[in-house]
């Protein structure tokens, strides 16, 4: 019985697969396409090796690995013929992301990468943001959107691995000036006080958090401003010419000032095990930089209250990444919190 369930499951997503190449075909070079073990990735079998390929920082997908047991046999045998006319675009490779409502075609001869939408309102918000963000800050070239077919074309980075995390983290940093600037003087900035950020009683930590607040901090307003909300090192990427290119704006929404910096520190400390930044900016290192952000928006940043901040970052953090799956998660971040004195 569990063995014909598998099989049902198997021909189900390998349908899958074969819908999303032949959709596809005109983007794609002629060859067989297999399915990589996870089954998150389809790859042309004689062009590449997919080892090098998710060997690279671009495809971090553990957090997708699963216990396919008799389906990895099946998995590895599977392939699709595809014979079609030359095309502009000749991908290579088909990332399928873990939300679903996306798929990107990478082309590496070409060096473009095409992004697939299932619907339009996620296609559309990505053009919006792409078009709002790219005055401010360094990204890949866009080439074209298609708004009846629901892609975007972009270039391929053909990147360095980072090796000095600090300078670099140091170079994004400054890009968000110019930005808050724009902010503020068009009026695209949100003062909130943390009284109306108060959690819900789902989970006992969250609600400590909020409660570890004095009076005077629940009072205190905190710019909001549109965010990039996923900023991490495998969202940057160290081009050949050594400039930096910020990618995957699918997360961009409304969050404090500070939430980008938050989020790159956080992720480097429990993803890539990387204390360097969280100890710089609890030796004050980046004050200097979070008081000009502040001033920007004519508040004033409490450097003897660094605890304050990050505390707000984790509401957020629960807030829009964490509500549905923070047992999970709740051991890793009340450990961090505890660790490094910040509750």
């Amino acid at each position: 019985m569990i063995r014909d369930s598998l099989k049902l499951l198997l021909r189900m997503a390998l349908g899958r697969y074969n819908k999303i190449v032949y959709q596809n075909a005109e983007f794609l070079r002629n060859g067989v396409y297999k399915v990589n073990k996870t089954g998150t990735i389809v790859y042309l079998e004689d062009r590449y090796d997919i080892s090098n390929i998710l060997a690279s920082n671009m495809f971090d997908i553990k957090y997708n690995k699963v216990n396919l047991g008799i389906t990895e046999r099946i998995l590895k045998k599977f392939f699709i013929p595809l014979q079609t006319d030359n095309k502009r675009i000749q991908g290579e490779l088909v990332l399928l992301t873990s939300s679903k409502q996306e798929y990107k075609i990478f082309d590496y001869t070409n060096n473009y990468v095409l992004t697939v939408f299932s619907d339009y309102e996620s296609f559309k918000n990505r053009k919006e943001s792409m078009i709002y963000y790219k005055r401010f800050f360094p990204m890949p070239t866009i080439y074209n959107f298609n708004d009846k077919k629901r892609y975007i074309i972009e270039e391929l980075v053909k990147f360095k691995k980072i090796e000095n995390t600090r300078n670099n983290f140091k170079k994004i940093l400054y890009y968000y000036f110019s930005y808050f600037q724009y902010c503020k003087e068009n009026n695209q900035v949100e003062y909130i006080k943390i009284s109306n950020l108060k959690p819900d009683r789902r989970y006992r930590f969250i609600e400590k958090l909020y409660e570890s607040f004095s009076r005077d901090e629940v009072n205190c307003e905190v710019p909001f401003v549109r965010m990039h909300g996923d900023l991490w090192k495998s969202n940057v990427l160290l081009d050949e010419n050594l400039d930096l290119k910020i990618i995957d704006w699918e997360r961009s929404a409304v969050f404090p000032v500070f939430y980008d910096m938050f989020t790159f520190i956080l992720n480097e400390v429990t993803l890539n095990k990387n204390q360097e930044l969280l100890d710089e900016f609890l030796n004050g290192s980046y004050d200097d930089v979070l008081d000009e952000y502040y001033k920007i928006f004519n508040l004033q940043y409490d450097k003897e209250n660094k605890k304050f901040y990050f505390k707000v970052f984790i509401m957020m953090m629960y807030r829009d990444r964490w509500t549905d799956c923070f047992e999970k998660c709740e051991k890793t971040i009340k450990d961090f919190m505890e660790c490094n004195r910040l509750l």
